[in-house]
């Protein structure tokens, strides 16, 4: 029952994707996943980063929806700026209809003094909607007398299980060590993304804004201490997100509480936590609907884990010597 229940919402879904614009992934976790959010930060840290986020959206409507991004960004020296990777998968109705890219990234330095940085960001990525036709049963394909499965396939089918197209995305951002705002755009072309041959279902372009300000203990303190407030706007046709709230530190653990409002009505109460020892750092945040949805989708799970070479001595060591700025230290 749960699976038939499943296939009508994804064949329901596919057929409003033809007059409904679709929205992008959004992760809690931001600071996380900072180059999903905005490519400029590719490279805004002299060592090698690698980033890996998991989301399980609204968890008690069966894996409705399951993302997973994984990404990989540095310095490169020889091309003055940041180069980066990303791979993203974004699975819908218990893995039936799937959103893939893999991403390339490069951001270029402006030096504006010895603390503070500019980065300019371009983005491009080889996109893929796919369809598993496979997994679907149609009222056709079923035996009336027994409930057995006798047939695949249907004439109700869209034209293709799958399309490929290329899709663009750009930053930039203002960076100080203790401060950074950034302004990020994707979809300039709006690519189409409908699996319904001449029907087109176009990609909607995508803007967002970032700001976030940290204030840390002095280093004589044995135990670090640090304050991140942030705010992150995100719009998209028809869809308007905002999300602000704050992050405390202390020693190698972090916790923190924000609010994601649509403009209209609020989404969820986002409540955060993680540890950070030296390179490592892992976050876990919930997501409390406050939507309609609440009764039903039991909350959001999301899981980050960073290993980030900056915060290795050795790097910390090559960074004051070719006087580098880094970001604020949760990003």
């Amino acid at each position: 029952m749960r699976g038939s229940k499943v296939r009508l919402f994804l064949l329901a879904a596919v057929g409003a994707a033809q007059i409904l614009s679709a929205q992008d992934l959004e992760f809690s976790q931001v600071y996380n996943m900072p180059v999903y959010e905005n490519p400029a930060f590719a490279g805004s840290e002299i060592g090698p980063r690698f980033s890996l986020a998991h989301r399980n959206q609204w968890a008690g409507l069966n894996n409705a929806y399951l993302s997973f991004a994984a990404a990989y960004d540095q310095w490169a020296q020889a091309l003055s700026g940041g180069i980066g990777l990303m791979a993203v998968a974004d699975l819908q109705a218990d893995g039936l209809y799937q959103r893939n890219s893999l991403a390339a990234i490069y951001a270029y330095r402006i030096r504006i003094s010895e603390k503070s940085n500019m980065q300019v960001a371009a983005q491009v990525s080889a996109e893929q909607r796919r369809l598993r036709t496979d997994l679907l049963v149609f009222g056709e394909n079923i035996n009336p007398f027994d409930g057995s499965i006798v047939s695949y396939g249907s004439a109700d089918l869209p034209d293709q299980s799958s399309r490929l197209f290329a899709d663009f995305a750009s930053g930039f951002v203002f960076l100080t060590p203790s401060f950074f705002f950034g302004l990020s755009a994707r979809h300039p072309t709006t690519p189409n993304e409908s699996l319904g041959g001449n029907n087109a279902s176009p990609l909607p372009f995508r803007w967002s804004a970032q700001l976030a300000k940290e204030f840390r203990s002095r280093q004589k303190y044995r135990t670090p201490v640090f304050f991140n407030p942030y705010a992150f706007y995100a719009e998209q046709g028809r869809f308007r997100q905002l999300q602000a709230g704050a992050l405390l530190g202390v020693g190698v653990i972090y916790g923190g509480l924000s609010l994601r409002h649509s403009l209209r009505h609020a989404d969820a109460l986002i409540l955060h936590s993680g540890l950070m020892k030296g390179v490592f750092r892992m976050g876990y945040s919930f997501d409390a609907t406050l939507s309609p949805l609440k009764n039903r989708g039991n909350g959001t799970h999301e899981l980050a884990i960073v290993i980030n070479m900056a915060d290795s001595e050795k790097t910390a060591s090559r960074r004051h010597k070719r006087l580098q700025t880094r970001c604020p230290g949760i990003f």
